[in-house]
């Protein structure tokens, strides 16, 4: 009860029929996007009771902060809540330094990265592919995939390093 906001990392839950704290989602993308753009097909009717209830927490949260502008867009054209947002790209760094250093310093980084878990595996597969075939003409380049293990991802070159799931909580 003593609670500013209640946040949840999801569209599918809400406390807002139960409390009169602001209620605010962040999320990638709605489940309905999941099941017809990544599965390509028609939602199952348990899927469907599903649907509308995140229908319904979306359309009841005071804000709702999206990780893809895409879906964004989608969400707003569909949703009647004129509380949806893309924040931008979201990075978290322990540096702190002016943008345009940060800028610079990306651009001119050899180290490339890959977050996401087996739901990504075959981009990843390419990604990886596309690194074996341009290493030899780019021989600083690095590639560490976070989420995924090298069991999963398969025999991986020199260079790559595979973590698996990082903890963000621990201090390392």
């Amino acid at each position: 009860p003593q609670a500013d906001v209640n946040i949840f990392l999801s569209f599918s839950f809400s406390s807002s029929r139960m409390c009169k704290q602001p209620t605010v989602l962040f999320g990638d993308w709605t489940y309905d996007h999941c099941v017809n753009h990544f599965r390509s097909r028609a939602p199952t009717k348990l899927e469907r009771g599903a649907i509308e209830r995140e229908n319904r927490v979306i359309e009841e949260a005071d804000c709702v902060f999206v990780l893809f502008p895409s879906v964004a867009e989608r969400m707003r054209r569909r949703y009647l809540n004129p509380h949806i947002y893309y924040a931008g790209n979201v990075v978290n760094a322990l540096l702190q330094m002016p943008e345009a250093d940060l800028l610079a310093c990306k651009a001119s980084s050899t180290a490339l990265l890959f977050i996401g878990n087996r739901t990504y595996l075959e981009g990843a597969r390419r990604l990886l592919r596309a690194y074996a075939l341009l290493k030899p003409q780019r021989p600083k380049w690095t590639l560490d995939f976070v989420g995924l293990t090298e069991r999963e991802l398969g025999p991986c070159p020199t260079g790559v390093q595979c973590h698996g799931y990082l903890d963000k909580g621990a201090p390392h």
